[in-house]
């Protein structure tokens, strides 16, 4: 059965806080992870009304596929080609929560880097 991994974390112009296991994202916004072969990391995020970008940039060895959505599964944001660098850009409305999908498409797994601007 597939697992994959939850992380709560606070949005407002750049990644602040990561809400899980007491891990602090780094003062660049950025937060570094690892998504096992033939698996998705998921991320659930604040942000505030407006326009964001995430970034996802891999360590090179597979592919890997961002979805962002809101919680009612609306999708804001897809990259799906064949690298392991994504980058989805949206506007919110208002603010609230929307999720992260890092999926990876190879057989290792995948150190990536997030950040949510």
């Amino acid at each position: 059965m597939a697992m994959t991994a939850m992380r709560r974390v606070t949005v407002g112009l750049l990644m602040v806080a990561v809400l899980a296991a007491g891990q602090t994202a780094s003062a660049q916004g950025a937060r570094v992870s690892r998504v096992a072969a033939f698996q998705a990391d998921s991320w659930s995020v604040w942000v505030s009304a407006g326009w964001h970008r995430v970034v996802v940039d891999g360590d090179g060895d597979t592919d890997l596929d961002l979805y962002v959505t809101v919680t009612a599964g609306n999708r804001l944001a897809v990259e799906d080609d064949e690298t392991d660098y994504c980058v989805g850009r949206f506007y919110m409305r208002s603010a609230g929560y929307i999720q992260i999908r890092i999926r990876n498409l190879g057989d290792v797994y995948n150190e990536y880097q997030i950040s949510v601007q």
